[in-house]
């Protein structure tokens, strides 16, 4: 992921140099065959910038949902087996909720840690 998104980035720059060399072209030159080449430049350099925003984009959001998941998927694990311990009186409906808090600062604790490591 740390090496797409440093790829992505250097795509961005390349498109940025271009786009900065075409509007000084477009406004310097005054022929149409160098306008058309850097045109040509600038549009394909902005395909794959393009094309890796997605995949980085489509990654990111994959981790989230990855995320989200194993957080929700908790709960309703946690929600259910609480329901089928009172259903058959195994426990009082205390004690089937003590691993709230629990799940709580876990998702919590999973939400941090990976946002510290997106800043990497």
């Amino acid at each position: 992921m740390c090496s797409m998104h440093f790829t992505s980035l250097w795509w961005v720059l390349q498109f940025g140099h271009l786009h900065g060399q075409t509007v000084v072209q477009i406004r310097v030159v005054m022929t149409f065959v160098g306008e058309s080449r850097a045109l040509q430049a600038y549009s394909s350099a902005w395909k794959v910038a393009q094309k890796l925003g997605y995949k980085t984009g489509f990654a990111k959001g994959m981790g989230l949902e990855a995320t989200y998941f194993v957080v929700f998927y908790g709960y309703a694990l946690l929600l259910w087996y609480g329901g089928y311990l009172v259903e058959r009186e195994e426990t009082a409906s205390n004690g089937a909720m003590k691993g709230t808090p629990l799940l709580i600062f876990l998702s919590f604790g999973g939400g941090f840690e990976r946002g510290s490591r997106e800043m990497v």
